[in-house]
């Protein structure tokens, strides 16, 4: 339970204090819906749970709160709208409020929560951090009605099985993501392949179900056709001298193309040459880096990442030049791929 009672008056002075006027004064669910009952504001206040501004035209009842960056709605005990930060806190559900801790922690500002019990204990709440109702903050004794509305002692609270803990569900996440396995158990992931097709995409924006040049895209053209580039069709397939795909090709067979390629021009190539255990996310990395590059065998990216020197192994994702020309377009792949290895952050073009 959370009591808010708000003075409208000047502070109590060492001789001779002034009488308070109460214009707030509520007791609060935990996460911060109205005790039906046990509540009091004057109309002219309006802000109320965690000292935030009530937006009462919405429900009238002074149980949604605009919390800067997000509305709350303290009923359901829940955000309702998605955390601008939940891909930084896969742990939390995106609507949640305060951490879910709603005891031990109050909500800024609709994006992180801030524990205020300084002792760091979850079953024994600080006292400073709790409305002291012995008369501190009041000229005199608490009048009747301030009396009646004093909240019940705070009890503790039972802790929770160490593997139920938001902190240990956080960890467990954490070493999920870093556990290295052998090359021959890791697949690529559906983010790692978004990641490929968003750069291997057709003119169109997706996959391309007839032939384009990648040097001139805009141009229509059959197999055979002189070109300026590499004649390309379905996910930044490149097309083979003993291939025929005048006629176009269908979305299913865009995708069984795509998967041929992943597999020959850079998930078997993987498979042969490395030995090194990776991540999930050093293999998506290096499978989306050598599908573009061909790049891998006698390498000194191979070499790095064999000896398990990865700090030394990223650098070396940094072919940026196509026929002796700096692009800036690869470059920015290349920055991208080496963010997926070294943080597991996948950032589509």
């Amino acid at each position: 339970m959370k009591y808010n009672c708000t003075l409208f008056s000047k502070l109590c002075q060492s001789l001779g204090g002034y009488s308070g006027d109460i214009i707030s004064a509520n007791d609060y669910y935990a996460f911060g819906a109205p005790m039906p009952e046990r509540t009091f504001s004057s109309a002219s206040y309006k802000y109320g749970f965690n000292g935030k501004e009530k937006t009462d035209e919405i429900n009238g009842d002074g149980a949604v709160y605009d919390y800067g960056f997000r509305i709350y709605e303290a009923r359901l005990g829940r955000f309702l709208s998605v955390d601008p930060l939940f891909q930084s806190y896969p742990w939390y559900t995106p609507y949640q409020f305060a951490g879910n801790k709603p005891i031990a922690s109050i909500d800024l500002d609709g994006l992180e929560d801030k524990p205020v019990n300084n002792n760091t204990s979850p079953t024994e709440p600080n006292a400073t951090h709790s409305t002291n109702y012995s008369g501190k903050g009041f000229c005199g004794p608490l009048s009747e009605k301030q009396e009646a509305l004093k909240p019940l002692p705070l009890k503790p609270l039972p802790l929770l099985p160490a593997n139920n803990s938001v902190a240990n569900f956080k960890s467990v996440a954490k070493n999920k993501e870093s556990e290295k396995k052998n090359v021959k158990d890791l697949s690529v992931t559906t983010n790692g392949k978004a990641f490929i097709k968003s750069f291997e995409k057709g003119p169109d924006g997706g996959a391309a179900l007839t032939i384009y040049d990648d040097a001139n895209p805009t141009a229509t053209y059959k197999t055979g056709d002189a070109s300026t580039g590499t004649l390309t069709i379905g996910w930044g397939h490149a097309i083979l001298a003993s291939e025929d795909y005048s006629n176009g090709i269908t979305e299913t067979e865009a995708e069984t193309l795509f998967e041929s390629d992943l597999k020959t021009k850079a998930i078997d190539p993987i498979l042969r040459n490395v030995t090194a255990q990776l991540t999930q996310q050093q293999f998506d990395a290096l499978v989306i880096y050598v599908f573009n590059t061909g790049s891998l065998s006698g390498t000194n990216l191979l070499k790095n990442i064999n000896d398990e020197d990865f700090d030394a192994a990223v650098k070396e994702m940094d072919i940026n030049k196509g026929n002796g020309v700096f692009m800036q377009g690869l470059e920015n792949r290349r920055v991208k791929e080496r963010n997926i290895f070294k943080d597991g952050k996948y950032v589509n073009n």
